[in-house]
């Protein structure tokens, strides 16, 4: 089903992720539900790799973003994110050098591009079925 949702907002019929459309799907995130946890849970995993297996816009590898809970308690220690791309087994495990997300910061930093996640996106099509545009 995840699958069949992430294909489904390629299509030109949806009008959300279009050749001309600035909208890229990059990668995962996810919050763990404890303060002390900050792994790469099995389903998370899965996510991103379900979404590197699609190849989807032309992303060469996917990022699966982690918050630091311990962080966004202390907003003075600098950004949340701790980011992971794939190790050689095809598992998300190896995080970046120092944490950086790039995309994550670019919003920040005045590079005019926007961080979504999906229930912003479902809410910017609120009252439409994105499925079948002729539907309002």
């Amino acid at each position: 089903m995840f699958e069949s949702a992430i294909e489904s907002l390629h299509t030109p019929s949806s009008g959300i992720i279009t050749p001309a459309s600035p909208t890229s799907i990059i990668g995962w995130y996810t919050a763990n539900s404890r303060l002390d946890d900050s792994t790469v849970t099995p389903l998370s995993n899965t996510c991103a790799s379900k979404l590197h297996s699609l190849k989807l816009d032309n992303v060469h590898d996917t990022v699966l973003i982690v918050l630091n809970n311990k962080k966004l308690s202390k907003p003075s220690t600098g950004h949340p994110y701790m980011a992971f791309v794939r190790d050689g087994a095809g598992k998300f495990g190896k995080a970046l050098e120092g944490g950086n997300v790039k995309c994550v910061g670019k919003e920040g930093e005045g590079g005019g591009g926007k961080v979504w996640d999906f229930q912003d996106m479902m809410e910017e099509i609120e009252g439409s079925d994105w499925t079948n545009p002729q539907i309002q």
